[in-house]
């Protein structure tokens, strides 16, 4: 029972108003000529008050331009609550997500490869097929993992245990950077794709 009071007090880094993030404007028009869809997965890293620390592209659209624009948009508008260690105190924070630039009114779906995949001999109970699931969890200095939970407006909570499963026990996260460049701890997020074997 201790672990699920410390647990509770995890908190990633969660958008605030994302859709007022980006806008049509936001289109190159050089892009909208071309109308080739492009995606791309940003991390950002976030300080304990919330501020944003840094922007980087993990998986680049190919189109250098469109990446570095992703990254100043999110930098000059982006808002996100900071992050929560365990304990319930403030802490760096990376949230990863992906941004699609698509021109068209019927958007793609998402493009953006999970994060980690994880097969399982039977789908868990009150799940009616396999899906992604979405997590937060603590990761230390070293980039050790523990502590996974549900993260918020997740759409399909019956896949988070084998979700959480497959983040402690396989997935190589990137410790944070703090302000001084030195690796420190973090609460992260990821998608997660659950599936039958």
């Amino acid at each position: 029972m201790i672990w699920v009071a410390l647990a509770a007090q995890l908190s990633a880094p969660v958008p605030i108003d994302f859709l007022k993030w980006w806008s049509p404007d936001d289109m190159p028009a050089y892009h909208q000529i071309n109308g080739v869809t492009r995606w791309l997965t940003y991390r950002v890293t976030v300080k304990p008050d919330g501020s944003i620390q840094a922007c980087d592209v993990e998986i680049s659209s190919n189109d250098s331009y469109l990446d570095s624009l992703s990254c100043n948009i999110i930098k000059k508008r982006a808002k996100l609550a900071p992050a929560k260690w365990t304990d319930g105190s403030p802490v760096q924070g990376v949230f990863r997500a992906g941004v699609t630039w698509a021109v068209g009114d019927d958007p793609p779906p998402n493009l953006r490869p999970p994060d980690v995949t994880v097969k399982v001999d039977q789908i868990p109970k009150g799940a009616r097929s396999s899906g992604y699931a979405k997590v937060m969890f603590a990761v230390d200095e070293h980039g050790r993992v523990s502590d996974c939970v549900e993260y918020p407006e997740n759409e399909r909570p019956e896949l988070v245990d084998a979700a959480c499963q497959a983040v402690i026990e396989s997935y190589k996260a990137t410790a944070a950077a703090g302000p001084n460049g030195y690796a420190v701890r973090s609460v992260q997020n990821a998608e997660v794709k659950v599936s039958k074997k």
